[in-house]
């Protein structure tokens, strides 16, 4: 058995009843080891081993809703026939379109388009699959009626790839159908007919698609009149990814930002009015005007294969650590509590393309900012804002705090006029208008100055509801040293905000469930000047946008874990008033970092101690022996200056004087550059 399977054995051996993933992690790990001699299963034995580890002594185990794995296949896999019988399909991840029912992914949904609820209603299932530059999408459709008609009463479906060629996603729609309108294909309505390529995408040459009936599209009856029904489609379609700024066949792969909305319509050929139905449900998305919603991350790696075994884990966008070890913030707006103070938290700043360049995963997309026109015209920003934004959660409370740097702090009802910090959060369980999870905006902006509030927080968004009606959220807005409202004159330093949310009034269980968090950060400011041909106003915001006003250009939030493993720690004091108990990790700080992070951990006991660090397919890239250690609380610095920005695992092993693994504790970093 190699040393990597013994630790991980080991580390899940000490499972607590009810951790079915160690278990299952475990059994995996063993059962791959038997097959370790041959070369094609190593490196799946390896990354099923450091996930497996990783699971057990880091909390973020629960999978990504919003995101899903695309396997590479070689050439000539696929044959575009609409048939899918390749066994490639059988082995691709697939997530499923539901009618009436939530997916768990924020920004999917469904809406009923006619009176009658479906008899028949969706359930289709997708699955993703890469080759080269393009990716490979096949869906089977069980249905009882098919053909086509006009909007919105036809079955078809409308997909959104969003394009990346100028560095933001913008929404790219391709229409594969039966509808029957002069837009579309009017052909498509004939006994028998197949869908087409339609509407504004039907010339376009950058994807291709078709489609197998089992049965007969637009007739439910047979010649002697008796019913007929259809069981179904298949359909497979190739899209060309370099032409919407994707590089997937690069070595490090990449994220697609997809959408996928499904129209079906059941029992108009011929008209049956008791059961007629025409409804559609989407893949976070239904259509490209609702951008808000959300897009499915299908992640792309020449590694990834049919063969290679189970995927990486999908890292969150950004770790919330727990704060349960400090006292809760005093919401005054002050930012001098401890726990603060110990959250490096990550930045947002107007005109910084680099910074936006470092956000992990489709962070770098889905980010972006705006300047507004004034009078007609924009100007040259003369004070740039940057923002430090931190978050924490003890209990079921989530805090939320920015420290803003404005040298021109202004207070005007306009909210082109505003400065100020806007949070998106998804509720847990209640939904919007189009059964979507549905998303609270709340901002947090500088008082108006007519009303005497200047310098003090006001709610605008969803805000004085979730405070009056509820009783969610506390909020404070304080001004930071020598700064003044409305002074023209003024070369202020900026403010402060600081919000409390109480997630349990967001539909979150007591506990918080699966700890999974649907976020986005929106920055206002407006800059007015003596000289008014100097004002400016610009919007700048980190994966998602308020709606305040109502805006587009932003596609959907970050995934955000609040891990109870991960703690805030003070890096400045490691004094214990007890010895240790347990070999135990209690993290890295700051994560995510750049270059070089602090690993703490505890020894019950004097030991050898050896450090391994994994890259995401679990190739080590650097290892360490850290030497005899006495017990306490101890920590080791990592410097990360010779790697590449992603995402590492992290192998602490606890060792006898001879060098045997006595126990094993793992967990993850991200470096951004």
């Amino acid at each position: 058995m190699s040393a990597l399977t013994e630790a991980c054995t080991v580390q899940s051996s000490k499972a607590r009843p009810g951790k079915r993933s160690v278990a299952v992690s475990k059994l995996k790990c063993m059962e791959l080891t038997v097959r370790c001699n041959r070369r094609n299963y190593v490196l799946s034995a390896l990354l099923l081993c450091v996930i497996g580890s990783f699971s057990f002594a880091h909390a973020q185990s629960i999978p990504r809703s919003d995101a899903i794995w695309a396997r590479t296949v070689p050439p000539g896999t696929i044959t575009l026939d609409g048939k899918l019988d390749e066994p490639a399909w059988a082995l691709a991840d697939s997530v499923h379109i539901y009618y009436g029912r939530s997916s768990g992914r924020p920004g999917s949904g469904w809406m009923n388009n006619a009176q009658n609820e479906p008899t028949d209603p969706i359930h289709t299932t997708v699955k993703f699959l890469v080759c080269g530059d393009s990716l490979y999408v096949g869906a089977w459709v069980p249905d009882s009626s098919i053909g086509g008609g006009p909007w919105p009463r036809f079955d078809g479906f409308l997909i959104n790839i969003y394009d990346i060629t100028t560095g933001t996603a913008e929404p790219h729609e391709y229409f594969f159908g039966w509808e029957t309108d002069s837009w579309g294909n009017p052909g498509t309505g004939a006994v028998g007919a197949m869908p087409t390529k339609i509407g504004g995408s039907a010339s376009d040459t950058t994807w291709q698609a078709a489609a197998y009936v089992l049965g007969t599209p637009n007739s439910d009856t047979t010649a002697n009149g008796t019913f007929s029904p259809d069981t179904g489609y298949y359909l497979e379609m190739r899209f060309f990814l370099g032409a919407r700024g994707y590089h997937i066949d690069n070595p490090n792969g990449g994220v697609i930002l997809f959408s996928m909305a499904q129209y079906d319509a059941d029992w108009e050929w011929p008209l049956q009015a008791g059961k007629f139905s025409a409804v559609k449900a989407w893949i976070q998305g239904p259509w490209s005007n609702t951008e808000r919603y959300d897009a499915l991350r299908i992640y792309t790696n020449p590694g990834v294969t049919l063969n290679s075994g189970t995927e990486p884990a999908i890292p969150a966008s950004y770790i919330i650590p727990n704060a349960d070890n400090f006292s809760p913030p005093t919401i005054d707006g002050n930012l001098n509590d401890p726990v603060w103070k110990n959250i490096k938290g990550f930045r947002i700043s107007y005109g910084d393309t680099a910074l936006r360049a470092s956000y992990p995963g489709a962070g770098k997309y889905l980010s972006g900012q705006i300047e507004n026109t004034i009078d007609g015209t924009t100007q040259n920003v003369g004070d740039p804002n940057t923002a430090t934004i931190k978050a924490c959660f003890i209990g079921d409370t989530l805090y939320l705090a920015a420290d803003v740097d404005d040298k021109v702090v202004t207070s005007y009802p306009n909210p082109n006029q505003w400065d100020g910090i806007g949070f998106t959060i998804n509720d847990d369980t209640a939904l919007g208008s189009d059964h979507q999870m549905k998303v609270w905006d709340l901002v947090v902006r500088v008082g108006l100055w007519y009303l005497g509030t200047a310098g003090n927080a006001v709610l605008d968004g969803d805000g004085p509801y979730m405070s009056d009606s509820l009783h969610a959220v506390q909020s404070a807005l304080m001004l930071k040293p020598g700064t003044n409202v409305n002074d023209v004159n003024n070369a202020g330093t900026g403010y402060q905000v600081e919000v409390a949310v109480d997630l349990t009034k967001l539909g979150y269980p007591d506990g918080l469930g699966n700890h999974n968090l649907w976020l986005g950060v929106d920055m206002y400011d407006y800059d007015a000047y003596s000289d008014t041909s100097r004002n400016t106003s610009t919007e700048t915001w980190w994966y998602r946008r308020t709606s305040v006003p109502e805006v587009t250009g932003s596609v959907g939030p970050a995934w955000c874990y609040m891990d109870p493993n991960t703690l805030v720690t003070s890096v400045r004091s490691n004094q214990q008033s007890v010895s240790p108990t347990k070999f135990a990790l209690v993290g890295n700080y700051p994560n995510p970092f750049n270059p070089s992070t602090i690993i703490m951990y505890t020894l019950p006991e004097a030991a050898r101690v050896t450090l391994t660090v994994f890259n995401v397919l679990g190739q080590k890239v650097q290892t360490a022996d850290l030497g005899m250690q006495s017990p306490g609380m101890r920590q080791v610095t990592f410097d990360a200056s010779r790697l590449s920005s992603g995402v590492y695992f992290y192998q602490l092993q606890m060792k006898s004087a001879n060098g045997k693994i006595r126990l094993t504790a793992t967990g993850k970093m991200l470096l951004l550059k």
